[in-house]
């Protein structure tokens, strides 16, 4: 057993990863992303801020690395559903 390796850490991400690969399946990103498109009636700047502001309110509540797991592919396609890059998003 390595000693520097955090076991409960890594649990956590490989369960992170398993249920954001369940939950695209299900098309509950899609569904935010529209949502989202909706909310911010097709200005990037309020699509922008709608995502931050959702990142900000999940990572209150959750771990960072966790939170960046289950924003990231929602922010992927929502970019992708809107036709803009989604770096800047990302980064942001």
């Amino acid at each position: 057993c390595v000693s520097w390796m955090d076991h409960a850490t890594l649990g956590l991400l490989w369960g992170m990863m398993v249920v954001v690969g369940i939950t695209t399946r299900t098309g509950v990103f899609e569904w935010t992303g529209v949502l989202a498109c909706k909310l911010s009636g097709g200005d990037k700047s309020k699509l922008l801020f709608l995502l931050c502001s959702v990142t900000a309110v999940v990572s209150a509540f959750l771990d960072n690395v966790t939170t960046i797991l289950l924003i990231a592919p929602m922010t992927c396609k929502l970019c992708k559903l809107v036709g803009v890059d989604p770096r800047p998003y990302l980064i942001s």
